[in-house]
């Protein structure tokens, strides 16, 4: 898991992603380990690799990031409870 994200974190995007440019700022979500299934509305996807799941502030639809395509926006603080993946996203 990627340790420096918690749920509700704010994160630079670093990649243009699905309608959401390069340099975007993005609400992190969840997480979804390597082998982990999302679904979405498209169908299932099943996680190659560690993914966030982040949403645009004001819009709940989620896009996957991989960890190293964001960046924090703010100081590591005293970590919150966090949420790993344990369904499905939608």
């Amino acid at each position: 898991m990627d340790d420096r994200f918690f749920p509700g974190d704010p994160a630079l995007t670093l990649v243009d992603k699905i309608g959401i440019p390069r340099g975007s700022q993005v609400i992190v979500e969840c997480f979804i380990p390597v082998g982990g299934i999302a679904q979405f509305k498209q169908g299932m996807y099943m996680a190659q690799s560690d993914l966030w799941m982040c949403h645009q502030d004001g819009s709940m639809e989620m896009v996957p990031y991989l960890p190293s395509e964001l960046m924090p926006l703010q100081p590591p603080g005293e970590p919150q409870e966090v949420v790993e993946f344990q369904g499905v996203v939608v």
